[in-house]
C-alpha cells in the first residue's frame, strides 16, 4: 500500500484522494482519511487493534497520517506498514502552510478545505480581522518540528509539483474525477497583527 505522512495545510487531504484511489484499487482498501486526528473518537490502542483486527480478516484501510499523531514514531507503525510505501509529502510554501493553519486555528476548523466558491465565501465572512494568538503560532512550530525530523520514508511528494495529471500517471490511476487543488485565499489581509506573525514565523523558522 501507500501510506500518507504529511503535516496541515500541506495538501494532504487533496493527495490523499488519489492514494484512496490506489489503495482501493489494489489493496481493496477502505478510506479512514485522517483516522488519528481528534475528530475520530477512540483511543490510541482502540484504533490500532481496530486496524489490526481488520489485516487479520483480510481487510485493509487506507490511512493519512500527520507526524505528530502518535503511530508514527512507534514500532507498530514501522511493523505495520513494513513494504508498504511511505510517502513523505512536503510543501515549499512554509508560510503560507503557517498562516493557513492559525486562520483556521482561530476560526475553529469549520471550512477546514473551502474551494467551492459558496465555501470560501462562507469561510471569508469568519475569516476576517483575525488576532493570531501566539499559542496557534507556537503549536505550529511544535508539530512543524516533527515533519522537518521525520526521515522514515521511501519518496518525498512536493504538493507546488503535483497535478491531477501527474498523479494520475504516478499511480496508474485514471477516471478520477478530482479538481486540481488551488490557493486562492490572501490570509494575510485577514490577520490584524500580521507584522507581529511575519516576524514570530521569520525568528521561529530560522531555528529548526
Amino acid at each position: 500500500m501507500i501510506i500518507l505522512v504529511s503535516f496541515p495545510r500541506s495538501g494532504s487531504s487533496w493527495v490523499q484522494k488519489y492514494v484512496n484511489k490506489y489503495n482501493t484499487i489494489n489493496y481493496n482498501a477502505k478510506d479512514l482519511y485522517d483516522y488519528f486526528g481528534r475528530k475520530v473518537e477512540g483511543t490510541f490502542y482502540q484504533k490500532i487493534d481496530f486496524l489490526n483486527t481488520g489485516r487479520k480478516l483480510g481487510q485493509e484501510y487506507s490511512v493519512k497520517y500527520f507526524t505528530y499523531h502518535e503511530p508514527v514514531n512507534t514500532q507498530w507503525f514501522k511493523d505495520f506498514y513494513k513494504g508498504s510505501t511511505i510517502i513523505k509529502l512536503n510543501r515549499n510554501d512554509k508560510y503560507r502552510a503557517f498562516l493557513s493553519y492559525i486562520a483556521q486555528y482561530e476560526t475553529g476548523w469549520r471550512f477546514h478545505n473551502p474551494k467551492k466558491i459558496g465555501d470560501v465565501n462562507l469561510f471569508s465572512k469568519v475569516c476576517k480581522e483575525l488576532i493570531a494568538p501566539e499559542e496557534a503560532m507556537k503549536e505550529w512550530f511544535e508539530r512543524y518540528k516533527s515533519f522537518v525530523e521525520y526521515n522514515d520514508y521511501v519518496e518525498e511528494w512536493v504538493y507546488e509539483e503535483l497535478t491531477h495529471k501527474y498523479l494520475c500517471n504516478k499511480l496508474n490511476i485514471s477516471n478520477v474525477d478530482i479538481r486540481d487543488s488551488y490557493s486562492s485565499i490572501n490570509y494575510e489581509e485577514r490577520i490584524i497583527n500580521i507584522n507581529e506573525v511575519k516576524k514570530y514565523f521569520e525568528n521561529a523558522i530560522r531555528s529548526i
